[in-house]
């Protein structure tokens, strides 16, 4: 029997009262912004990620101009090298915008070395390929989204 979807958050914070009261609901909850331009694969990963109680999506994109720009701070954002087309350091830092301190971990479809440095080169915390499994992917999230690893994983020392 297949689980009921979990949600996806997605929700503008318009006013502070909004705002406050989400952070208090997810409080101790990791919040992940999901960028990734193939739908059927983000709302794969993003069920699946949600299935894990310390996990929220709190928004997916499917490019960088579908953000929102009121959106909560993220622990962590997923996002895919190959939906940002030629990855630069002006795209990770509008992604950077949604959330400084978050890490980045990038999904990449091509075993290309070169586009891999170019992502790591761009700003990316971590690299993994879209066929890694759930599990990989998963473990991979946990462990930038807790409080140290994001800073340990970071070249530039972020925290």
């Amino acid at each position: 029997m297949i689980p009921a979807a979990p949600c996806s958050v997605n929700i503008c914070m318009e006013s502070e009262a909004t705002r406050a009261t989400f952070e208090r609901l997810t409080s101790g909850t990791k919040r992940v912004l999901l960028v990734e331009g193939h739908i059927w694969f983000r709302e794969a990963l993003a069920y699946l990620l949600n299935l894990d109680p310390g996990l929220i999506i709190v928004q997916q994109a499917g490019s960088l101009d579908e953000l929102h720009e009121d959106a909560v701070v993220y622990d962590v954002i997923v996002a895919d090298f190959d939906t940002l087309g030629r990855w630069n350091s002006h795209q990770v830092s509008r992604l950077r915008e949604c959330s400084s301190r978050a890490p980045l971990l990038a999904l990449v479809g091509s075993s290309d070395i070169e586009q891999h440095l170019r992502a790591l080169e761009s700003g990316a915390d971590m690299l993994l390929q879209k066929s890694a499994s759930v599990a990989e992917i998963l473990r991979s999230v946990k462990l930038l989204s807790t409080s140290d690893s994001g800073a340990e994983h970071s070249r530039r020392g972020r925290s």
